[in-house]
C-alpha cells in the first residue's frame, strides 16, 4: 500500500549521523568566534589564549613579527626557506637567539602556498600523519593546516653548511677544476683522488701527478724498446726457418713472407 509510508513504523531514519547543521564551537569545544585582527592559540598550558595576527613585513627582510599580549619582546626569524625561529630583542632592536626547551625539539615552518605535504614529509624525513597531529589539521591539503606549521627536529630537520663549510667546498670545486685543467689525461675521479690524499693541497697533487705520469711515460718508452728488439729477435729467428727450409728469399713469399712469420711468432708468445 503506498499510503503505508506514511504511517511510523513504516518510515525509516537513520539516527547514526548528527545533522551537520546542529554543531557549534560549545558544543566542540573550541572557543568562540574571536574579535578582529585576533586569533586563538593554545599556550604551554594547552590553554586558549588571544593574539594578534601575524603579520609578514616584507620591508624587513621577510621577518614574521608577533605580538605578544604580555608585552614580551620576541620575534619570529625567517629564512629564505620559511623556516621560522623564535628570537628576544633587546632595547638596542638586535635579534639574539632565544630558544625555549620546550620548542628546542620543534621546527616552526611558515606555511607557504608553494608547500606541499608531501614536499614537506620528504624534506624533514617525516611523515604526513606526525605533521597532521602536530598542526591539529586533517586531508592532503595544507590549506586547512595553520600558517605557521610545527615540524619536529628530531625526526630529521635539514642539515645546512654553515658560511664556513660553505666557503671550503666552494674552494675545493675550484682547485679540482684546475687540476683537472692542468692534467686533461686524468679523470675527474683520479683527481679527485689525487686531492684528498693530499688533503686539496694544490702544489704537492701537482708534484705527486707528475711523478706517475713521468714514471708512465718512461715505463712506456722501455716497454716499446724491450718489444721493437724482442721483434727483432723473432724477425732473425724467422730468417733462420725460412733458410733452413726449402722457401727461398727469392720465390714469391720472400722477405714479407719471413715479417709475416715473425708477427705470428710475437702474437704466440
Amino acid at each position: 500500500m503506498s499510503e503505508g509510508g506514511l504511517l511510523t513504523w513504516k518510515r525509516k531514519s537513520d539516527k547514526a549521523f548528527v545533522n551537520s547543521g546542529q554543531y557549534n564551537l560549545d558544543s566542540m569545544g573550541l572557543p568562540s568566534q574571536p574579535p578582529e585582527g585576533k586569533d586563538w592559540r593554545k599556550n604551554n598550558e594547552n590553554q586558549w589564549e588571544l593574539f594578534d595576527k601575524q603579520e609578514k613585513d616584507n620591508e624587513k627582510g621577510g621577518f614574521v613579527m608577533v605580538k605578544d599580549p604580555n608585552e614580551k619582546k620576541e620575534e619570529q626569524e625567517e629564512n629564505e626557506n620559511g623556516e621560522v625561529r623564535t628570537v628576544s630583542v633587546n632595547s638596542s632592536r638586535q635579534l639574539l637567539p632565544s630558544f625555549p626547551p620546550e620548542r628546542a625539539s620543534l621546527l616552526h615552518k611558515v606555511n607557504r602556498d608553494i608547500d606541499t605535504l608531501e614536499g614537506l614529509c620528504l624534506r624533514y624525513k617525516t611523515n604526513r600523519r606526525t605533521l597532521q597531529n602536530m598542526n591539529n589539521f586533517s586531508g592532503s591539503s595544507l590549506a586547512m593546516a595553520p600558517d605557521v606549521l610545527k615540524v619536529p627536529r628530531q625526526l630529521g630537520a635539514p642539515n645546512r653548511r654553515s658560511s664556513k663549510e660553505a666557503i671550503e667546498a666552494m674552494e675545493r670545486a675550484n682547485i679540482l677544476k684546475r687540476f683537472i685543467n692542468l692534467f686533461p689525461t686524468l679523470s675527474q675521479m683520479e683527481a679527485r683522488i689525487y686531492l684528498d690524499d693530499t688533503s686539496y693541497d694544490f702544489d704537492v697533487a701537482v708534484k705527486a701527478a707528475q711523478e706517475d705520469l713521468k714514471w708512465e711515460e718512461s715505463d712506456k718508452g722501455a716497454r716499446a724498446e724491450r718489444k721493437h728488439s724482442r721483434f727483432n729477435d723473432r724477425v732473425d729467428q724467422a730468417e733462420q726457418f725460412v733458410k733452413g727450409s726449402k722457401i727461398g728469399e727469392e720465390d714469391q713469399a720472400g722477405k714479407g713472407h719471413i715479417r709475416m712469420v715473425a708477427v705470428a711468432m710475437e702474437e704466440d708468445v
